[in-house]
């Protein structure tokens, strides 16, 4: 399923976690070989920029806690992510 997509226990530390800084390469995002996104490395650049003025508006926030994920498992994504202030 897509939703499984980069989770792999065996090839992720702790990969039910979110981090934007993981480096360990071989993920599924972007396909490889002849069906690599030909926008790959738009999206990389845009993700990058968003992230970097994001940073300092969010110094000192954490994540609340929250299981408002979506009852369809084929995308896993979260209604809402609230943040604390």
């Amino acid at each position: 399923m897509l939703a499984d997509a980069n989770r792999d226990p065996d090839r992720f530390d702790d990969p039910e976690r979110f981090d934007p800084a993981r480096m360990a390469g071989g993920h599924l995002a972007f396909g490889s070989g002849m069906t690599h996104c030909l926008g790959a490395h738009l999206a990389r650049l845009e993700a990058r920029i968003v992230l970097d003025r994001l940073r300092p508006l969010l110094v000192g926030a954490t994540r609340a806690p929250s299981d408002d994920w979506s009852p369809v498992r084929l995308l896993r994504q979260r209604n809402s992510l609230r943040i604390a202030f």
